[in-house]
């Protein structure tokens, strides 16, 4: 039995970074369609739905999504019980309307130092953001088969 749900919602991204991961997929995918989306819910028996402790929406970047609060809410519905999680690096935050920023359980922003410092700053305080430090993450620096002209190129891509 499953608790859980990850959702890749999309490969687009604010960032264009050519190094991140919805970069090197091999697919036409774009974004999950409503239709797809509730395709997937139905394959999930609801009483099992109700038992989901959390849904992961993950992508590109998660608010490039066209229909994100129509998504948000769905999933608030389809998932009673469960805490909503977003991963984002917060280039997009301010968009959104509070009381949908509400919704959201918790905001897994990224920390992408020299660009999105004002981002962490405003939101860093709110209560349901978790700062994650881009150590997590795939960091052109930290990779050994790039030389470090080409790890500053990719840094100034994602800028």
């Amino acid at each position: 039995m499953f608790d859980g749900l990850e959702l890749e919602i999309t490969h687009r991204c604010n960032k264009h970074c050519r190094w991140g991961d919805h970069r090197i997929m091999h697919s036409d995918f774009d974004v999950i369609s409503r239709d797809d989306y509730e395709y997937i819910v139905s394959c999930i028996d609801s009483p099992e739905r109700e038992r989901f402790r959390h849904v992961r929406l993950i992508g590109g970047e998660p608010l490039c999504h066209p229909d994100f609060a129509w998504l948000v809410r769905r999933v608030k519905i389809d998932f009673p019980a469960a805490m909503i999680q977003v991963d984002t690096n917060g280039g997009l935050l301010s968009r959104l309307p509070s009381s949908l920023l509400r919704d959201i359980d918790t905001v897994r922003l990224t920390e992408y130092p020299g660009w999105n410092d004002s981002v962490l700053r405003k939101f860093g305080p709110l209560p349901n953001v978790v700062i994650a430090p881009s150590r997590d993450f795939w960091n052109p620096y930290q990779d050994p088969d790039i030389l470090e002209s080409e790890a500053r190129t990719a840094r100034n891509e994602c800028l």
